[in-house]
């Protein structure tokens, strides 16, 4: 219990000032966290209670490159029923189906991501809806169906504006900015990036700042201004290779997005669609 309330309490300080504090402390507990997470699967631990905490963790996990670890505990959500709600179990599932996409799982991401689009419209948990089509969006990147993508995206940025989430939908920005540049469309891939910008920095996040800096320094580097793009590239916190890992956090990888890609995708209905 006493690590599932400072994994809780973690999560809910993760996007601030304090994220990085945050961050080095459960590094340092990950062991005993470890041992948490392998204790509240036997007999003596309340049920459900290896998922509670999982989700708890989900950002730690996906920050520090966690991907297998956090996975292995997030994706027992998928069969775990008693003791979690649908929204525990629909948060699990989505940052699963993210570190999937991550690790170009992207069958397993498509299963994770359904899973979780169903069990949040369940409860109408408009957070956990517009993460799940955020990542959908992802998915039909990796076909090549930009339309798809655009689409999902722009219901995932309308909902985490109806919830008032504002980290949720600084994040959805960013990548909606970045299919909008990689569809060569810069000004709208600016006007996203610019807002998402001003909500990571509104909510003092210093980690995710660095994506829409680094993209609206690239943006100036193709237009030909070459000092704009060194004065926003320099602005983004931290060393400059994990800022530039930072970056990625969006991005599709160039050798798996194609049309055709035989795995079923998630459309913004959570109706499966196959490539032809």
């Amino acid at each position: 219990d006493w690590y599932l309330e400072l994994a809780e309490q973690a999560d809910a300080d993760l996007h601030g000032p304090r994220q990085k504090a945050w961050l080095d402390r459960l590094e340092v507990e990950h062991d005993n966290l470890r041992a948490a997470l392998a204790y509240s699967t036997t007999a003596h631990s309340d049920a459900g209670a290896e998922v509670r905490l999982a989700a708890a963790l989900r950002w730690f996990w996906y920050f520090h490159g966690h991907y297998h670890e956090g996975r292995h505990w997030l994706e027992r959500a998928q069969h775990t029923e008693e003791g979690v709600s649908s929204s525990i179990r629909a948060k699990a599932l989505n940052t699963a189906g993210m570190m999937a996409w991550r690790q170009r799982d992207f069958g397993r991401a498509v299963s994770l991501v359904r899973d979780a689009l169903a069990l949040a419209r369940s409860v109408g948990d408009k957070s956990e809806i517009a993460y799940a089509l955020h990542q959908s969006a992802h998915l039909e990147e990796v076909r090549g169906d930009y339309r798809a993508a655009t689409a999902l995206f722009g219901e995932s940025v309308a909902l985490h504006r109806e919830a008032k989430d504002e980290w949720g939908l600084a994040f959805a920005l960013t990548c909606f900015g970045h299919s909008k540049h990689s569809q060569g469309d810069l000004a709208r891939a600016v006007q996203f990036y610019e807002e998402s910008m001003a909500l990571f920095q509104g909510a003092g996040d210093r980690h995710m700042i660095g994506t829409p800096l680094l993209s609206l320094g690239n943006v100036a580097r193709i237009q030909g201004d070459y000092d704009r793009a060194l004065e926003l590239m320099h602005k983004a916190p931290g060393p400059r290779p994990r800022v530039r890992e930072q970056a990625s956090h969006c991005r599709v990888p160039e050798r798996n997005r194609r049309s055709g890609w035989s795995a079923s995708a998630v459309t913004a209905s959570g109706a499966p669609v196959r490539s032809g």
